[in-house]
């Protein structure tokens, strides 16, 4: 796991509660809300990493990750 991702909901609008990275990794907030929240973490010396997205529905957070690149 790179990190936590906490996020909640009002309806369908997201909003980033926090987020922090596991030692070993750096993270950067790519969208705060409120269509959705998403985060990247990248293991330190490495290029890619992973994004964790979060989407609202039905008032509950609904997270997702997948490999990303920056300008991806």
């Amino acid at each position: 796991m790179a990190g936590h991702v906490i996020a909640e909901c009002n309806g369908t609008a997201a909003r980033l509660a926090s987020a922090y990275p596991n030692a070993g990794f750096r993270y950067q907030i790519l969208t705060r809300g409120p269509a959705q929240v998403r985060v990247w973490f990248q293991r330190l010396g490495e290029d890619g990493g992973i994004a964790v997205t979060a989407r609202c529905v039905a008032g509950v957070p609904r997270f997702t990750t997948a490999e990303y690149e920056p300008g991806d």
